[in-house]
């Protein structure tokens, strides 16, 4: 094994910050010992480089392993004071993208016409579901709603369907609907297959709000709501706004949503239609993303907690 620093080849030869490793071995061969000699030489070589400064808190994670998957042409997003992190590579054509650190784990990305106020694409290292070390993120996944016997919840689990102005709702619901203009509060248990508040405009209390998804819930809808929802800063689900369970993949539609969002939204599988969108949010956990023609996407610096404390990358 061999390691030379700087690389003096590839994507980052004479970088200080990284390291190229070739390993050589010789492999015996019948007939290569015919004519005298030990065998053939294999070798293979990889290039670690760990990224320049302090890494900033992640505020998109994009997990899904699948080519093509996540979308972000012709959109506007300014996330200066985070990181993007996406397992494979993404469409970023003709967009604007400020964020304090890009890093994608394979294939190669398209962005034709794009400016990088910040950060340009970079090739990093599979990244993992962030969830474990949110304990908000961490408590729903041990103790999730029920799917099989929501009976077991307290005054669960009808049909609701919301649209009084001013109205204040907590608690377990099966099939959950929001019309009209509303305020929720504390822990809403979803069981039912459906969870629509599309058009809605819903507003969170001051003790904040986390929506708890099951894996019945496969149709959601967001689509052009008006939405202003934070997370709890305390209790078992703090800083989570909406978890849903790994084991429900189906899509979920937050296109032209006016979203002002505080918390972690929590779709670990999950293909999210974020198009046409605008507002503020602080933590996007998907599988995958179209943010094609978003305007205005936009996070300050995330709460203490969010993101990574350190990033490494890896090329060739």
């Amino acid at each position: 094994m061999q390691a030379t620093s700087p690389p003096s080849t590839g994507d980052y030869a004479g970088n200080a910050c990284a390291v190229a490793v070739t390993i050589t071995k010789t492999k015996p061969t019948f007939f290569m010992q015919v004519f005298g000699f030990d065998g053939m030489a294999e070798s293979t070589q990889a290039v670690g480089v760990v990224s320049q400064g302090t890494a900033q808190p992640g505020c998109i994670w994009l997990l899904s392993t699948s080519e093509g998957s996540s979308d972000m042409s012709n959109s506007n997003m300014q996330v200066p004071d985070c990181d993007i992190y996406i397992n494979v590579n993404a469409n970023m054509s003709n967009a604007t993208i400020n964020a304090a650190y890009i890093g994608y784990a394979s294939g190669t990305n398209n962005t034709s016409g794009t400016t990088f106020t910040n950060a340009s694409p970079a090739p990093m290292a599979t990244v993992a579901d962030p969830c474990p070390t949110f304990p908000g993120c961490k408590y729903l996944t041990s103790s999730p709603p029920p799917s099989a016997n929501p009976s077991q919840y307290p005054n669960c689990c009808s049909t609701t369907t919301l649209g009084t102005n001013g109205t204040s709702i907590s608690g377990p619901y099966d099939d959950f609907t929001m019309t009209g203009t509303d305020t929720v509060c504390g822990l809403i248990l979803v069981s039912g297959s459906q969870f629509h508040i599309n058009g809605a405009t819903i507003s969170s209390c001051a003790e904040g709000v986390t929506f708890a998804l099951s894996g019945n819930t496969s149709d959601i809808n967001f689509s052009n709501a008006k939405l202003n929802l934070s997370a709890p800063t305390t209790g078992n689900t703090a800083d989570v706004l909406f978890w849903r369970p790994g084991s429900q993949s189906s899509a979920v539609d937050y296109s032209n949503c006016t979203c002002d969002l505080t918390g972690m939204l929590y779709y670990p599988t999950t293909k999210v239609d974020y198009s046409s969108a605008s507002g503020d949010y602080a933590l996007l956990v998907f599988g995958q993303a179209n943010f094609s023609t978003s305007t205005g996407l936009s996070i300050g610096t995330p709460a203490p907690g969010y993101g990574s404390s350190s990033r490494a990358s890896l090329g060739e």
